[in-house]
């Protein structure tokens, strides 16, 4: 049996064998203290968790708020936000990538053909090398492409000043700044001992042009050539107003118009 110092007194009913008015002869019994105090501990608890719950809920609702209406009165946009790089480390390769080398490759075939002369073959010596080319004459040049690797092509032409030119003749005049180029189709190695107008190869796709004037270095787009492969290309007027000749060889100075090959 607990002592009594645990225990709390609390007044009992008034038996009917005592006087009302006599508080000596009150009943009482014995309340343990510790129950009594366990529960309020458990109600002020509860009472303090609850504000606390309440008092963080409202904190983060207003501060919520107040974030909302600064970013609102602000100036900020998506827009202004920061974009990171997506390709990291990208920026540090250097810009300038190194050119790849290039390669003059002198015609294999330089071969003058005439609509107004069709059956007449240009092979004599005075012919050899020698460039003509006006609304009726084109010229017929072509190369054997070596079994290097090298796939990349551009027709390029050279034509320096006459100071330059280490007295080789040369002249262009009316509408030569964009003298066509074409691919054409010529399966085998052409013989220039029978090439004429009728026996020319038949005409393909425009390559470009090139600006045939003094004083220009000039070249197409660069084309699919493939290797060890004959390319053959003509050479034509764009206009009426056109003529272009001068004599092509191997020796420098360069004058020619050449197969450039990109390694």
């Amino acid at each position: 049996m607990p002592a009594q110092d645990e225990y709390a007194l609390l007044p009992q009913r008034s038996s009917p064998n005592h006087s009302s008015d006599n508080e000596y002869s009150k009943e009482y019994s014995y309340v343990p203290k510790s129950g009594y105090y366990l529960s309020t501990t458990s109600l002020i608890t509860i009472l303090v968790l609850l504000v606390t719950s309440s008092s963080i809920a409202l904190i983060s609702t207003l501060t919520a708020t107040h974030l909302s209406s600064r970013l609102q009165s602000s100036d900020l946009s998506i827009s202004s936000l920061p974009r990171p790089n997506q390709f990291i480390g990208l920026e540090n390769i250097p810009a300038d990538a190194p050119e790849r080398e290039t390669v003059f490759r002198f015609p294999d075939l330089i071969g003058r053909i005439s609509r107004t002369q069709p059956t007449h073959v240009f092979n004599s010596d005075e012919d050899k090398g020698r460039v003509e080319i006006t609304p009726e004459d084109s010229m017929i040049l072509q190369w054997q492409t070596p079994q290097d690797g090298v796939e990349d092509c551009a027709i390029a032409g050279v034509f320096p000043i006459e100071a330059e030119r280490g007295g080789k003749p040369f002249m262009a005049a009316g509408n030569t700044h964009a003298i066509e180029v074409w691919n054409v189709t010529a399966e085998e190695v052409i013989s220039p001992s029978s090439l004429n107008y009728q026996t020319r190869p038949s005409r393909g796709i425009l390559l470009g042009t090139l600006n045939v004037t003094e004083d220009m270095r000039d070249k197409t787009h660069w084309f699919v050539c493939p290797e060890g492969r004959i390319q053959t290309v003509e050479l034509t007027c764009p206009t009426e107003n056109c003529a272009v000749e001068f004599l092509m060889n191997f020796q420098l100075p360069m004058l020619t118009i050449d197969l450039l090959q990109r390694e």
